[in-house]
């Protein structure tokens, strides 16, 4: 009995060795930001397994980020590792200092199409409006 237990545990701590990185690529344009002002673009993955995220300097008013995240979505001792873990939503964030200045939502499978089996691309341009006029 206790070289089974010992063995799933030992299998536990490798389930997430067992699942590999991912990455959604997120890319766009911020108009209306005000000329001289820098912004950091903040893009949140949020999935079943927690949050990943990655910010990244607005530059000529353009963005381009590639956020990694885990797989891992669970593991049995009776079925091993499963490696299903994707975003359900990626919230995207122009920020200068601590104010926000646009945010949107997008919905993962409305959003985003597979590149290769662990990489993803947004369908269509994203264009963030930094004015406040919404």
């Amino acid at each position: 009995m206790l070289v089974v237990a010992i063995a799933i545990i030992a299998s536990a701590s490798n389930a997430f060795a067992q699942c590999a990185s991912a990455a959604v690529s997120v890319q766009g344009t911020v108009e209306n930001l005000s000329q001289g002002t820098a912004a950091d673009v903040v893009v949140v993955l949020k999935t079943p397994r927690g949050d990943f995220s990655k910010t990244a300097e607005v530059s000529d008013g353009h963005f381009r980020l590639d956020v990694s995240f885990s797989t891992f979505k669970s593991w049995s001792p009776l079925t091993g590792h499963h490696c299903s873990n994707i975003p359900k939503v990626v919230d995207v964030a122009v920020r200068r200092v601590d104010h926000v200045l646009v945010q949107e939502e997008l919905k993962f499978k409305d959003s985003f199409e597979t590149r290769d089996s662990l990489s993803y691309n947004l369908k269509r341009k994203l264009v963030l409006d930094a004015s406040g006029k919404h």
